[in-house]
């Protein structure tokens, strides 16, 4: 199965007639699915169709459409336009001189607003405008679906490879795994001593001595690290609506990588080294994050 990314562009043109449709689509990572139509005036009822496509297409995101339209350029008088804009002019100029006596002088300046003059039979049909609005939305869904499964192929790379870098701090830390418990034993050891000489209750040195070898093994930790990855790489190669999940199997990950570092805190080089190691992966984790909130 395919990955998409939340983020893409596409655009796309139709005509209906003497008007030039363009219609855009600009989408961004969001938590749901967050529609944003500006339509060119005119064309505000094909809202609710826009509307209901774009939910059938697009699953999350913010998503910008703009429908734009544009006549083409005059190649010539067209003499039907004008006799029909002279014509409203005359039939708007006795109503108004009916309506308000004295006033008529204002028509010029009603003509001017945006939206009022439209020649008798220059407007497409309704019908020609959805169909011309229909064919672009489902060009610039094509282009975008392209656009954001390329996009999502590229991030699963990029994901991939700081899994294998996850993996390999991993297997790393299990290498190291018993220098660290060495240097917590010796640590519990001083501590014992100290305790010994201080003629600490038997109780309160049992406490001790468990606490300290609990935090000696971070094997838990270590098969929880490697399972997690398992099934963040597995959920990955499936494919579909990837990133809720993998933001939860980062939030496992994270949690996992802070309980080890606060088990192997310590001063002793082995467990310096765990530290360096950690903050690495925690770092890598962080990216993975900002990546994975860029998928649907």
């Amino acid at each position: 199965m395919t990955i998409h990314s939340m983020t893409g562009y596409a655009e796309a043109r139709a005509e209906a007639r003497d008007m030039r449709l363009r219609l855009r689509i600009k989408t961004f990572n969001h938590r749901f699915l967050d529609l944003q139509l500006r339509l060119a005036p005119g064309l505000e009822a094909q809202g609710p169709e826009i509307e209901k496509r774009l939910r059938a297409a697009l699953r999350r995101g913010h998503v910008d459409l703009w429908l734009e339209a544009e006549e083409p350029a005059a190649d010539g008088l067209d003499r039907g336009r004008v006799r029909a804009y002279l014509a409203a002019l005359s039939e708007l100029r006795r109503e108004i001189q009916v309506l308000a006596p004295g006033e008529a002088g204002n028509i010029y300046e009603w003509l001017r607003l945006p939206g009022v003059l439209s020649a008798a039979g220059s407007q497409p049909e309704e019908s020609a405008v959805t169909a011309a609005v229909a064919a672009a939305l489902e060009e610039a869904l094509r282009r975008l679906e392209d656009f954001r499964r390329g996009e999502g192929a590229a991030l699963a790379g990029d994901l991939l490879a700081r899994i294998q870098n996850l993996r390999a701090a991993v297997a790393e830390i299990s290498r190291c795994q018993p220098e660290i418990v060495s240097a917590l034993h010796e640590r519990l050891r001083r501590r014992l001593a100290d305790l010994l000489a201080d003629a600490i209750p038997s109780e309160r040195l049992a406490q001790e001595a468990a606490l300290l070898a609990e935090r000696a093994d971070i094997s838990e930790e270590l098969t929880r690290l490697e399972a997690h990855l398992d099934r963040f790489q597995a959920r990955l190669a499936a494919g579909g609506e990837v990133g809720k999940p993998l933001e939860f199997l980062l939030q496992e990950l994270q949690r996992e990588t802070n309980t080890l570092l606060a088990k192997t805190s310590s001063a002793s080089p082995p467990a310096l080294r765990l530290t360096e190691i950690g903050l690495g992966m925690k770092a890598e984790l962080e990216k993975l994050r900002e990546q994975v909130q860029n998928l649907e």
